[in-house]
């Protein structure tokens, strides 16, 4: 199995970005067989993003993209459960893109939910001692907008599986943090990946 992960530029008043950190220090990391590749930080830039990351995923031949994404009011690493279809944030993106009080797809619904099952990651990553916490808000901004994104397109069959993660300021400043998170991601996303692909197949009786 292969894991994308992948962290953004810097934005804002936010001349460093720990989760383009995150992503690098993942990159080549290896547990039971599952493998970590990093893409370059993503643009902050509203759909943009997404984009890049599919295609990254997509020359890679990757099973799953993990995405992080800097929350300046957290202490602890978020599991992201769902996104929104809206945008919230007033700041502009990176290209001076300003799109609060609009949705990110016009026909889309409201609401898109990983298939990934959070609460696996969430248990892993507190058994390798990372504060972690379940959420549903991925804000309304850049980050909440590529989560959308790449939900919508895993449902249409042109991302695989999704999760993202939000990370502290300080999360880059531990040295035993990337391969705590490699192990933990690795084997929970294996486990959720298997579940998934278990339930999706035909039973028997629909396969005859």
């Amino acid at each position: 199995m292969v894991i994308l992960v992948a962290g953004f530029q810097p934005f804002g008043a936010n001349d460093h970005n720990p989760s383009a950190a995150i992503a690098r220090a993942l990159d080549g990391q290896e547990v039971e067989g599952i493998r970590f590749v990093a893409c370059g930080p993503l643009p902050v830039v509203y759909g943009e993003c997404a984009s890049v990351a599919i295609d990254a995923a997509r020359r890679l031949g990757a099973d799953v993209i993990v995405a992080f994404g800097l929350s300046t009011r957290s202490r602890a690493i978020k599991v992201e459960q769902v996104a929104r279809n809206r945008c919230t944030a007033g700041d502009p993106d990176n290209a001076g893109t300003c799109r609060e009080g609009e949705p990110i797809e016009a026909a889309g619904p409201a609401l898109a939910r990983t298939t990934i099952d959070a609460e696996r990651v969430v248990a892993a990553l507190d058994a390798a001692g990372i504060a972690c916490s379940l959420s549903e808000d991925a804000g309304g901004y850049v980050c909440n907008d590529l989560y959308y994104r790449l939900l919508r397109a895993q449902a249409q069959g042109t991302s695989p599986a999704v999760l993202f993660l939000h990370v502290p300021q300080d999360a880059d400043r531990s040295p035993q943090l990337p391969g705590a998170l490699a192990r933990a991601l690795a084997i929970a996303l294996a486990a959720s990946v298997r579940s998934t692909r278990v339930a999706e197949e035909p039973s028997s009786s629909e396969r005859s």
